[in-house]
């Protein structure tokens, strides 16, 4: 079971990478309408991206977005 989520989630995060360098810097609900991810799905994939140094997180007047290194 360990084994298929770590695939899936490895898929999400490739995923949600392509995303991000196709549409730019991105609100949490504007990627979840671009991949269709549920909310932790989402979570997990950002913050291992976040954790890899390959996303960063940045407010810009008052609105969270993910933005590409």
């Amino acid at each position: 079971l360990m084994n298929t989520l770590n695939v899936k989630l490895s898929h999400s995060i490739s995923q949600l990478y392509e995303t991000l360098c196709q549409v730019g810097k991105s609100t949490f609900a504007e990627l979840q309408r671009a991949t269709n991810f549920k909310d932790t799905e989402l979570c997990l994939a950002l913050c291992s991206l976040m954790h890899d140094n390959k996303v960063y997180q940045a407010r810009i007047s008052n609105t969270v977005y993910y933005i590409i290194k």
